[in-house]
């Protein structure tokens, strides 16, 4: 089938420092996710791995020290259709917002730095449908030169090696060396 993963971190330090050892703040991840979607009541215990793509009106997150993830089907969308509130909630800190859907070659890239748009990648199926932005280095580092071909992007490929940038892990592809697992990162589904 494929991964399907559609969230976002919000950060004040490294993600992948924080996500290696990740100790969840369930107290702060509640009021986290009551100010952002309003009340809403605990399901279940969950991880970043299993739950990555939440569908159907659910919610997954976790707040650990100063990083947060926050999974929702409304976050697979162009970065510069994220809600302003969601970047605001980063408190001038850093945002990646990750959307992956490997059947159909659906790749999403984000990333907000004190409240600005700093890059945004977003399409499927081979068409890109937002490119704002410098391309990042893992993002020339694809073609092994220093400018990207925006014919041949791979988004995919684009938003794994994000991930594996930033947070330390990628979900499919080659292992990182110490990163994080995401089956091991904490979170809480609610509804």
């Amino acid at each position: 089938m494929g991964m399907k993963a559609w969230f976002v971190v919000l950060a004040h330090s490294a993600p992948a420092d924080v996500l290696r050892r990740p100790r969840i703040d369930i107290a702060a991840t509640d009021a986290l996710v009551d100010d952002l979607f309003g009340r809403r009541r605990f399901r279940r215990p969950g991880d970043l791995f299993t739950d990555a793509d939440p569908r159907d009106g659910h919610i997954a997150a976790g707040v650990f020290h100063d990083v947060a993830i926050v999974a929702y089907e409304g976050f697979v969308t162009e970065p510069t259709k994220i809600p302003p509130g969601l970047i605001a909630a980063a408190r001038g800190g850093t945002v990646d917002q990750f959307a992956l859907h490997s059947v159909s070659a659906l790749g999403i890239y984000g990333h907000w730095d004190g409240g600005n748009l700093v890059r945004a990648i977003a399409g499927a199926d081979g068409e890109v449908q937002e490119d704002v932005g410098e391309p990042l280095t893992f993002e020339r580092a694809e073609h092994g030169e220093d400018q990207v071909d925006p014919d041949f992007l791979d988004l995919e490929y684009i938003v794994e090696e994000a991930l594996a940038s930033r947070l330390g892990f990628r979900f499919e592809g080659a292992v990182v060396p110490n990163g994080p697992e995401p089956r091991e990162i904490p979170l809480r589904v609610y509804r």
